[in-house]
This record gives structure tokens, sequence and C-alpha cells, in this order.
């Protein structure tokens, strides 16, 4: 699988990852079984980067309740708003919903 590294930690990542805008969006929990299979078989398949956000609807709150599923993902998301505080107001919320306990190392 092709990589490349994360500036900031230098850890390998590969090039193509799980996008969930749509089909992660509005999944009830009974509609995330599914989804649970998908992310067996990415994990299994080495796949590590999962692609999210804010303005996927319900998309962060299903790849949360999901992350056993890929344990070892990376999961990016994005600020979609404006000013310090409503962009860290939204990172906090975002990290609820995936379930995440640290900040990542961000490139700068």
């Amino acid at each position: 699988m092709i990589t490349r590294q994360v500036p900031a930690s230098r850890e390998p990542v590969p090039i193509i990852g799980l996008g969930t805008w749509r089909t992660f969006d509005g999944a009830s929990e009974h509609a995330r079984a599914p989804l649970a299979s998908v992310l067996d078989r990415f994990a299994a398949a080495g796949g590590r980067l999962i692609d999210t956000s804010p303005m996927y609807g319900q998309a962060e709150e299903a790849v949360g309740a999901l992350s056993a599923h890929a344990p070892d993902a990376l999961i990016a998301t994005k600020v979609w708003t404006r000013g310090r505080a409503d962009g860290i107001a939204q990172m906090e919320r975002s990290m609820r919903l995936l379930r995440r306990r640290t900040w990542p190392r961000c490139a700068s």
C-alpha cells in the first residue's frame, strides 16, 4: 500500500482513505450494522485514514460509535466555523462524537 508521512509525526498513512460523507450520515444504530462490516474490511485491508466532518450530518457520531471496528485509524475531520472560541468548541464537540480523548499532533 502506498503511504505518505504525516509531517509532524512522520507516521506513515495510506494515501487512500475512507470518506464518510452521506454513507455515514443519518445512520441509526440499526443502519450502522453494515457500516461496521465496511470498517472491519477497511481495517483488515490495511486502511487507516478515515475522513469526516461536522458538515456531514451525523457522520462523526457514527464513526465514533463504530471506532472499535478500526481501532488504529487516523481520523481526519474539519473545523467549519469562524472565530477562535467557536472553532475550539467545534473541535471539542468533534472529539466527543468521535470518542477521542487526546488531540492529535497537527502539522503547522
